[in-house]
């Protein structure tokens, strides 16, 4: 693991070989932390996964978060972890098996607390609330809810013993900040509650005020600003007397404590979790600093403005220990040198990061009198009025001559920009089914993030799209094998040997769209000429209706011999798709009783691309009209090639899928289909599920890119707008769509029949054992 600061590293490794903390008890368990970007939610999934790494626990971490962008920046991709995005105050919408709950989701802000006490309230009680409800539907083993210390209330500055978990205080309830401790109070009485009437095993930990190496350098809270007038050497300001008594607790004795509760704490008990060897007033944590760094002094201007409440949280913390042995082991002083050591650190990388940005705007500024131009296979620099030119066409020279590799076949689909899917990925399974001693690789953007390289085969090479070796292994390979033009490596100068073979699987199947010389957008495009180059390279092209044969072999590819075999990835249609549809339900936590709406739109070309209009599907609608129509459960599953141009909504009913590999498997799973011009409605027909038009751009789709029939021929119901959608799906007669599926798909002289991945795989058998 990758850590941004050297404090934090030991910090994690200091937690993992804690002797209090029993590894074997959550090894192969599923854990979820709520509330994962904060302070100690994060601490504690970084913990967690680092114990995969060195106690080798194969523990599954599942975040909670509100902040997407957030978690990205304190988290590297693991394979451990995944996350829910969603507000703590809604219902909880992940499905998949849980062990194990950490409820950390928090404000910490004194500040938002009195301005926004009605959103701090319902935050703790609507959230824990959300947290027990889960539990109830899930086998979980422990819950650990993180309370505070401030739910004894005001503790007079005389008393000398300190607080156990059965003594409280007051609290005035109708000051604004009071919604804090009230909430933790109430919320403590749910996890009561949930435990009494419906066995939650959950367990309270009353934290001390926490500090830790994941403190926001800009913090607010005093113990934070003494920190930082340390690490910037600047005096500490007192504005009041600094009566106010806490216990404090560092962050890696307060994960060890809550991750050990998990095993030994008590279902329906608190217990606090604190260091009372570190309890001191305000003034005496200040003096400590400024004794132990002489370069801050300590300055009390007193503002009489400032009258705060005084209290003393000094907390026993022998309930926990008799039960654990847990004690905290890091002292005020100790605490406070790995904060002010880390805020040090995270000056220095601020520091950089500032460098960092202000030599990227240099060089902005400079790409402005640059500039880059690509022309058929010449690349064109021009710098401060001089042009230099790059024959792309030398990338293949090094490797033309190299001899070929009579069994290798290199995969690509959609020019490396999708991962395993399509017509080559059922072409390979077939070949892997029949165990034949051929040497595979495929050809993958590996920079995209939506592509899941886990999902290969492991019998499978995967070689980076974009670098020099995607050449040598397409210069080297017997057969090629793709669904879409290789225009990248036209561009480097690929070119076909005598004895190498090229199966063009093409991406679409009966498709409406206009391609190549046929649509005005394609013919305008520079990749038309490498199409053309690509397209005089082909010697089979799979077909899979008499209507292909005559768009591809009339309008677009004028080479080659058209094999009428069936699109490979249609195959699955004619197979039990069961085990594909559990593995969905599981990878997406889904009920298995749920029912699937599948929103696929296509891809627009130049201007309309940039228009989202035609994206206003009123999903939320559309998924009440169904279930009120079929007194079923659905959720809809949202699949774009540029999905962040839809407008976002937040719901457990809309799931976006746009990084799912396969789309043929989305398609098979799905019990509708609304779609506008993508041929995922004619593969989809396939299955006589029903399939809905929406779109509102017709006329300006038809004039950008073109149709060969008109869309009104197919056995799709047509809306323009949401209103007509509804209808359709009202008065939508099956009998009657089945009879019109049977009707086009004989008009078209469609001849899928399950078997068009073995047809392909034979015609690469006979090519691999003809000889000469």
């Amino acid at each position: 693991m990758d850590f941004r600061t050297k404090t934090e590293e030991n910090d994690t490794k200091e937690i993992v070989n804690s002797e209090y903390i029993n590894w074997d008890c959550f090894k192969n368990s599923t854990i979820l932390v709520t509330g994962a970007t904060g302070m100690i939610g994060e601490q504690i999934v970084k913990s967690l996964l680092l114990a995969n790494e060195e106690k080798d626990t194969n523990i599954k971490v599942v975040g909670l978060i509100r902040n997407k962008k957030k978690a990205q920046t304190k988290f590297q991709y693991n394979k451990n972890l995944k996350f829910i995005v969603q507000d703590i105050t809604e219902p909880i919408k992940y499905r998949g098996k849980v062990d194990y709950i950490i409820h950390t989701a928090n404000t910490t802000s004194s500040q938002a607390m009195t301005e926004e006490p009605v959103e701090t309230i319902n935050s703790i009680v609507d959230g824990t609330k959300n947290v027990l409800e889960f539990t109830k539907d899930k086998n979980i083993k422990s819950m650990v809810y993180l309370s505070s210390m401030e739910v004894y209330g005001d503790i007079p500055l005389t008393r000398e013993e300190p607080l156990k978990e059965d003594d409280y205080g007051y609290i005035d309830i109708l000051k604004p900040r009071s919604s804090y401790p009230e909430g933790k109070k109430v919320a403590e009485s749910l996890c009561a509650g949930y435990y009494n009437e419906y066995k939650a095993p959950v367990k309270i930990a009353r934290l001390a005020q926490t500090i830790g190496s994941g403190v926001d350098y800009n913090d607010k809270r005093v113990f934070a600003e003494f920190a930082r007038c340390v690490a910037e050497e600047k005096d500490i300001i007192l504005k009041t007397k600094g009566e106010t008594t806490r216990s404090y607790v560092y962050i890696t004795d307060a994960v060890v404590a809550i991750l050990s509760m998990l095993e030994k704490g008590k279902n329906g008990e608190s217990y606090n979790v604190a260091n009372p060897d570190t309890t001191c007033s305000i003034k005496e944590m200040a003096e400590m600093l400024c004794n132990k760094y002489p370069a801050t002094k300590l300055v009390v201007k007193l503002d009489d403005r400032l009258y705060p409440s005084t209290t003393k949280y000094y907390l026993s913390t022998t309930k926990y220990y008799l039960i654990s042995g847990w004690k905290a082991k890091v002292d005020l002083e100790e605490a406070y040198g790995r904060l002010i050591q880390n805020f040090k650190d995270k000056k220095v990388l601020n520091y950089q990061k500032s460098i960092k940005k202000s030599i990227k705007k240099k060089i902005n500024f400079l790409q402005h009198i640059f500039s880059i131009k690509n022309e058929n296979d010449i690349k064109y620099l021009r710098i401060l009025g001089i042009t230099i030119t790059f024959d792309l066409k030398k990338k293949f020279q090094k490797y033309k001559k190299l001899e070929i590799q009579n069994n290798k076949i290199v995969f690509s689909n959609t020019k490396g920009n999708l991962g395993y899917g399509c017509n080559p990925k059922y072409i390979a399974e077939e070949i892997i089914k029949r165990n034949l001693p051929y040497n595979l690789v495929w050809l993958v953007d590996i920079h995209k993030k939506n592509i899941d390289l886990k999902g290969f085969p492991q019998n499978i090479n995967i070689v980076d799209y974009r670098n020099d070796k995607a050449l040598y292994e397409l210069s080297t390979a017997k057969i090629w094998v793709d669904n879409q033009w290789k225009l990248y490596h036209l561009e480097r100068g690929l070119e076909k040997k005598q004895g190498q073979y090229y199966i063009q699987t093409w991406h679409g199947s009966l498709g409406i769209k206009k391609i190549g010389n046929d649509s005005p957008c394609d013919s305008i495009n520079r990749y038309q000429i490498f199409a053309n180059k690509d397209a005089d390279m082909i010697d089979y092209l799979i077909s899979n209706s008499t209507f292909e044969n005559k768009i591809f072999k009339n309008r677009f590819y004028n080479n080659g011999e058209i094999c009428e075999f069936g699109h490979p990835r249609n195959d699955i249609f004619f197979k039990d798709n069961s085990k594909i549809k559990a593995k969905l339900y599981n990878a997406l936590s889904i009920d298995k009783n749920t029912k699937f709406i599948l929103y696929a739109p296509t891809f627009r070309n130049m201007t309309i691309r940039h228009n989202i209009d035609f994206f206003n599907l009123d999903y939320l609608k559309l998924i009440q009209e169904l279930e009120q129509i079929t007194s079923e459960k659905y959720v809809l599953l949202r699949k774009h090639p540029e999905t962040k141009i839809i407008n976002e909504i937040k719901s457990n009913k809309i799931i976006d899928v746009s990084t799912y590999p396969d789309m043929q498997e989305l398609l098979a799973c799905s019990d509708i289909l609304i779609s506008d011009y993508s041929s995922c409605m004619f593969d989809f027909m396939l299955s006589k599920k029903p399939c809905f038009v929406y779109a509102t751009d017709i006329e300006e789709y038809n004039n950008e890119r073109g149709f060969y029939y008109p869309l009104e021929s197919t056995p799709f119901p047509i809306a323009r707008n949401n209103d007509e959608l509804i209808k359709n799906i009202e008065n939508f007669d099956y009998d009657k769509y089945k009879i019109k599926v049977e009707e086009f798909l004989k008009e078209k002289g469609c001849i899928e029949d399950g078997h068009a991945s073995e047809r392909v795989v034979d015609l690469i058998e006979k090519i691999m054992n003809a000889k000469g």
